[in-house]
């Protein structure tokens, strides 16, 4: 005779770990458009905004226990997204603004 299977707990998706999700999907769709259509800094310091949103919630998500996936797509796309926007930035502010 076979013992009954246990069902799996899935961890609660919550709030904080979806938002962390969209915000570093945003982030990287936001720097998607600044090399698509070459629209400027605004897009890059946008990017860099929503990026560290994403940080924060992934990483707060992550700590309570929410959706652990979400929360670590939401931490690597934030970070990518912030640390690449605001190197753009400065690589541009530094060297374009000393050309003219």
């Amino acid at each position: 005779m076979t013992a009954p299977h246990r069902a799996a707990r899935a961890r609660p998706v919550g709030g904080l770990a979806v938002t962390a999700f969209l915000a570093g999907l945003v982030s990287a769709i936001l720097i998607a458009l600044v090399f698509f259509t070459f629209g400027g800094a605004w897009p890059l310091v946008l990017s860099a905004l929503v990026g560290a949103v994403g940080l924060a919630a992934g990483v707060l998500a992550f700590r309570r226990g929410q959706s652990r996936v979400l929360a670590i797509i939401g931490i690597v796309a934030g970070s990518l997204s912030l640390l690449f926007s605001l190197g753009v930035l400065a690589f541009a502010f530094v060297f374009v603004g000393a050309m003219q």
